[in-house]
């Protein structure tokens, strides 16, 4: 049976059985019935990739997508419990639609590597199917010479038949009735050979189901998001610009993004009897206009330490969403030795509070930015 727990964060979390998957749900806040896309990570069939993960389904979230991410069994598993936790899921995530608003006809799913497999061998083999596919550098066939052995060897053991190869191979098994897909991948991936991707867009082909496919010509396996590799990083705009055609997203439905300000008084908004003072930050609304909305969250007396433990940058991310921006701005409150609810160390304390500040927007899916003094 499927449970369901609510958190503190926005994330809601539901476990799908009392072994080891569980799904964890990230819904928009939004009145307005919108898709779902369910997130398969990495690794193997040993581990899960936590960067496929949670980063990626903020990614979806900022396309006005709900999202879901399956931690799903890895190890020690029965195969046919391990799809009926993802037939489990998605069938969950249908019959939640009157509860939070998800499109029931479009709940689709995204795996990378492993996650790949399992994500395109369960939508060629089961009948409850996503609406659509996406897959990254997906492990596609168990069968040689183009196999990931790892991910063979801890899904189907030591010595497969070769009818269990083929029966999970999943270039093997694509229909009629098989998804709609993109997938992306690079032609020099060391861990996962690109005629993976091959072999599923040929299957694809022939049954005339409708795909993309990019290879990019360098890049390494687990790429994520790629956000270290600016090349690879255009699969985003690719995937988005295939999720608006398939009517998952447009332009005009993306969420706009919010730029927060974290600081003190000198970007801080100035009541009536402090004019003509004026903090930074409360121009700033007037160079975006309708792009970009500003939350001036500064405060006059404030340092990094001060900040925090009043409560306010938790206050923030409460509200903060993935692709909204954390501008921070903070010094010479911190310098105040005489006063140690504020002062910190600017080579210890202070550099810590920073990272703490750009390492919380970064989880989220949001992009810091440090201001100088």
């Amino acid at each position: 049976m499927l449970s369901f727990r609510l958190h503190p964060n926005p994330t809601e979390q539901a476990e799908l059985s009392p072994e080891t998957s569980l799904l964890t749900l990230y819904p928009l806040k939004t009145d307005q019935p919108r898709p779902f896309i369910l997130v398969l990570p990495g690794g193997g069939y040993q581990h899960l990739a936590k960067h496929e993960g949670a980063p990626v389904a903020h990614w979806l979230n900022s396309l006005g997508i709900h999202a879901g991410v399956l931690d799903y069994q890895v190890g020690d598993f029965s195969v046919t419990s391990l799809l009926d936790d993802v037939e489990e899921a998605l069938r969950w995530i249908r019959g939640a639609s009157q509860h939070w608003n998800v499109i029931s006809n479009k709940v689709g799913m995204i795996g990378f590597s492993a996650g790949g497999h399992l994500a395109s061998i369960f939508s060629t083999t089961r009948a409850e199917k996503p609406d659509l596919l996406l897959l990254g550098y997906p492990v596609i066939t168990f069968q040689a010479p183009y196999a990931h052995m790892g991910s063979r060897l801890h899904f189907l053991g030591d010595n497969p038949a070769p009818a269990e190869l083929r029966s999970f191979s999943s270039e093997s098994q694509v229909t009629s009735r098989t998804p709609p897909t993109f997938i992306w991948t690079t032609a020099n991936d060391a861990s996962v050979p690109v005629e993976n991707s091959l072999l599923f867009s040929n299957a694809l082909s022939e049954q005339g189901i409708p795909f993309e496919l990019h290879i990019f010509e360098e890049g390494r396996h687990g790429l994520g998001l790629a956000k270290e590799h600016p090349h690879c990083r255009q699969w985003l705009s690719l995937a988005a610009n295939w999720l608006r055609e398939h009517h998952y997203t447009n332009t005009e439905e993306l969420i706009t993004p919010t730029l927060f300000i974290a600081g003190d008084s000198t970007a801080a908004i100035k009541g009536a009897g402090e004019k003509p003072m004026t903090g930074w930050g409360e121009y700033l609304q007037s160079y975006f206009g309708t792009s970009v909305r500003v939350e001036n969250r500064a405060i006059n007396g404030r340092s990094t330490k001060s900040f925090i433990s009043d409560g306010r940058l938790d206050a923030i991310l409460k509200d903060f969403k993935a692709g909204d921006y954390l501008f921070i701005q903070f010094g010479h409150n911190d310098e105040k030795k005489e006063d140690p609810l504020r002062y910190t160390d600017p080579d210890t304390e202070y550099r810590r509070n920073l990272t703490q500040y750009i390492e919380a927007a970064r989880q989220l899916g949001g992009i810091p930015v440090l201001l100088p003094l």
